[in-house]
């Protein structure tokens, strides 16, 4: 029943990922769709409609509390492009909670990942500080994180690291040429930025500062040039951006070829979680001997 847990765990964790895709792969459609709809409208439009003129309004209504009059506030009038944008936003939004749930998705794979290797009793475990739960065949009780002042999920990552050799090597050098850690940060503080600030942040240094700290004796500079391609400019501010776009034309593509970062966030995730069930794997065969 244990050994089954953990393959459980990650074909829940996989599907789920799988799950999103598809939602993605809606969403990019609907959008799409809609972009076009919003160009036919416009196109149809005599020269002398008010829509065509002034844009349109949207008028939001409400109702007093007081008295129990009925309001309405009305926003700026939205052109075309205003009307595209709002659009193309839609799209991102969406996509940047699409993210998050994977990445909830991956941090709840690792923090019972984590907790099975306490309870089968393995070295990948730490102990918590004041653990009184010595024998518990309750798994929830594994979960702890070895001191009050560790993070997940960087607690947990760094009890493999220390644990396994195979862990610490191929989750930053391995045949899939992704760096896992770095990744993993990256998605992990957009998270916090689309969860927090609606997706948008200002402030570099702060960014940088936070990277640094979880990537210890790496090239900030290199790490910050792979994570600030992320982020693009909007509304006097920079936002998450994790839309699709066309490939470099000098690169050997073909034609219509599109970059999409999601799909690489979904299987980085992926194969990051594989990577944890194949190190608990062989770390479970290695201290049977």
């Amino acid at each position: 029943m244990i050994k089954d847990y953990l393959r459980e765990e990650f074909d829940r964790f996989a599907s789920k990922v799988a799950q999103l895709h598809q939602h993605k792969a809606q969403v990019n459609k609907i959008y799409t769709e809609q972009h076009q709809s919003i160009q036919k409208f416009h196109g149809q439009l005599p020269d002398w409609a008010l829509e065509s003129q002034y844009g349109i309004k949207h008028y939001f209504h409400f109702r007093s509390p007081s008295t129990g009059e009925d309001l309405s506030h009305d926003s700026p009038p939205l052109s075309l492009e205003d009307r595209l944008e709002l659009n193309v936003l839609q799209k991102l939004k969406t996509y940047q909670w699409l993210l998050v749930e994977a990445y909830e998705a991956f941090e709840d794979f690792l923090e019972r990942a984590y907790a099975y290797c306490g309870l089968a009793g393995m070295s990948i475990w730490v102990r918590p500080v004041k653990w009184s739960h010595e024998g518990s065949n309750d798994i929830k009780h594994y979960h702890q994180l070895p001191t009050p002042k560790d993070r997940k999920p960087y607690a947990q990552l760094q009890a493999f690291r220390r644990a396994s050799k195979h862990f610490e090597r191929y989750e930053s050098d391995n045949p899939t040429g992704a760096n896992y850690r770095v990744i993993l940060v990256l998605i992990e503080k957009l998270r916090h930025f689309i969860v927090h600030d609606g997706g948008y942040y200002n402030d570099a240094g702060t960014l940088a500062g936070k990277v640094q700290r979880e990537l210890p004796g790496m090239d900030i500079k290199s790490v910050m040039g792979f994570v600030n391609s992320f982020f693009i400019p909007h509304a006097h501010s920079q936002i998450v951006d994790l839309l699709e776009y066309p490939a470099d034309p000098k690169a050997d593509k073909p034609l219509g070829t599109f970059h999409d970062p999601m799909l690489g966030f979904f299987r980085n995730l992926i194969e990051y979680g594989l990577l944890i069930f194949e190190t608990i794997q062989m770390q479970r065969e290695a201290e049977k001997r």
